[in-house]
């Protein structure tokens, strides 16, 4: 692993990113129990406030939990700076985050005034004051250029995000389709996607001792595809044209992602590579499938071709990556905070797991084909929604396990932490 110009001076609580961490496989769990119960009718349309829900439970719930957790860790390692007051800062942000997502997705299916303005005050609370904080921290000189940029750009793109949904809550754009779709540029291309590239520049040659991205590739890939969606606002209109260019883009990011993990060091089998490549891939596919929709079959998938790319790009792409990291991230932080412990004793390092212990490779391999199949089901169902109960079935045993590895990872920290704890006692009586 290579960890050369990175900090571990400033780490935060662990418990504030695995907070976060927990509660996003939750969330879906929570959308697969509601998608079972619905039955078949949400799938026809994706205006159906039920599947409004189940959108803003994978996006908010699920991706931006993991995001907003992991950026708590990311700027003390790579920037070398923390958040101010990150007890405080973490406790809003997060209870607001939950609270607020779980109002907004209840709202959709069950429409009361409270019900919304709880959830805008919730979230307005949690992301000014998230917003707020980050912005410190990027106020400050960092180290590691590119990454920190990108971190940059995506959060800016968080924070037009957040506005457009709070004008679509309150109304703002009612019956205007263009600031809906807005939003979901913003916050996926935007604030998720620039997010994964920008920490994939770091994380990626680090955790699988692989070569650096192409300067070209991590220095400019970011601003095009910021300005790409830019310019969407400025022409108030989604042209064919400026849709391929952000999957040519983005897709040449996946290229280059390949490339980088096809030259690694250590070649070894490695769950968390094949989620990158699969995501990777997925790229391809919904560049092919926009296209071939756009041509070669216009007019038959029209109705389907929004919820099909959304799907393609959601949960194959974003969530197939957040996943590989969660089984990467969680033993990493684990080894690392109870390393720091140990610097204090040495004779503690004997009591510290390798961090293979923290999480077994068979039981991420099968969520690995768990999370291939259960993404195929979503557009199966979705091109036929009769079998709903399929995608319903298997999302709900992918992020069961999911959740049961992450808690399995965090009670080995939890013993080992107990035990490193008691001999530092030992040795201080002494």
């Amino acid at each position: 692993m290579n960890m050369s110009g990175l900090s571990f001076d400033a780490l935060p609580p662990i418990n504030i990113p695995f907070r976060y961490f927990l509660i996003a496989p939750v969330f879906l769990i929570l959308i697969a129990i509601f998608i079972l119960y619905l039955g078949p009718e949400i799938w026809f349309s994706r205006w159906h406030p039920a599947m409004l829900t189940i959108t803003h439970g994978l996006t908010l719930g699920f991706m931006a939990s993991v995001m907003m957790g992991a950026l708590f860790q990311v700027f003390p390692v790579v920037g070398g700076i923390g958040f101010p007051k990150v007890r405080l800062v973490a406790n809003i942000s997060f209870v607001g985050h939950v609270l607020g997502t779980s109002c907004l997705m209840l709202g959709f299916v069950w429409p009361s005034e409270l019900i919304k303005v709880l959830s805008v005050l919730l979230l307005g609370l949690s992301f000014t004051t998230y917003l707020i904080a980050i912005s410190w921290v990027l106020s400050k000189k960092l180290s590691q250029g590119v990454v920190i940029n990108g971190i940059r750009l995506a959060v800016f793109a968080l924070f037009v995000t957040v506005l457009l949904g709070i004008g679509l809550l309150f109304g703002f754009f009612k019956g205007d389709k263009f600031f809906t779709n807005l939003h979901a540029l913003w916050g996926g291309l935007g604030w998720g996607g620039l997010l994964i590239i920008a920490v994939s520049f770091q994380i990626i040659p680090m955790f699988h001792v692989a070569p650096q991205f192409n300067k070209m590739i991590s220095k400019y890939i970011p601003i095009v595809i910021l300005s790409l969606i830019l310019l969407m606002i400025l022409l108030r209109e989604y042209t064919t044209t400026l849709i391929v260019s952000l999957l040519i883009i983005n897709s040449l990011y996946s290229i280059s992602v390949l490339y980088v993990i096809h030259n690694r060091k250590r070649k070894i089998p490695d769950t968390t590579i094949k989620y990158w490549q699969l995501a990777s891939v997925s790229m391809f596919v919904l560049l092919i499938f926009f296209i071939l929709s756009e041509y070669v079959f216009s007019g038959t998938l029209n109705h389907k071709q929004t919820l099909l790319m959304a799907a393609i790009f959601i949960y194959f792409y974003v969530i197939s990556i957040i996943q590989g990291m969660l089984l990467k991230i969680i033993p990493f932080l684990s080894y690392t905070h109870l390393q720091q412990k140990c610097l204090m004793n040495f004779d503690a390092m004997s009591l510290l797991p390798n961090m293979h212990g923290f999480l077994n490779k068979k039981p991420a391999n099968l969520l690995f084909i768990l999370h291939i199949f259960s993404g195929l089901s979503l557009v199966f169902t979705i091109l036929y929604p009769a079998f709903y109960w399929l995608f319903g079935i298997l999302l709900l045993l992918e992020f069961t396990g999911l959740l049961f590895l992450m808690v399995t990872a965090i009670c080995v920290y939890q013993v080992c932490n107990h035990k490193i704890n008691h001999l530092l006692q030992l040795s201080q009586v002494k």
